[in-house]
């Protein structure tokens, strides 16, 4: 006979994974839509930062906007000068 306590755990656990299994599910569904969300939150918790102000953050509305105002670069790039 399960106990009560093991027979709730493995129903949360059951639970938890349905829950996980789904959210993959839909994380999967729209990628590109996902990715441009992703940008856009990353610009707007960042618009503020010394490097969001010196390229524009505020006014990157696209994935292109983002290619034309940002460069590409390395560690380099951005390691503070002495």
């Amino acid at each position: 006979m399960i106990r009560l306590a093991d027979w709730a755990a493995r129903t949360w656990l059951r639970l938890c994974w349905r829950v996980w299994a789904w959210r993959l599910v839909l994380a999967t569904r729209a990628p590109m839509r996902r990715q441009r969300r992703l940008l856009a939150r990353i610009l707007r918790t960042n618009r503020d930062t010394t490097f969001g102000r010196a390229h524009g953050f505020d006014r990157i509305r696209s994935h292109a906007d983002f290619i034309a105002r940002v460069p590409v670069g390395d560690y380099e790039t951005l390691r503070p000068s002495h």
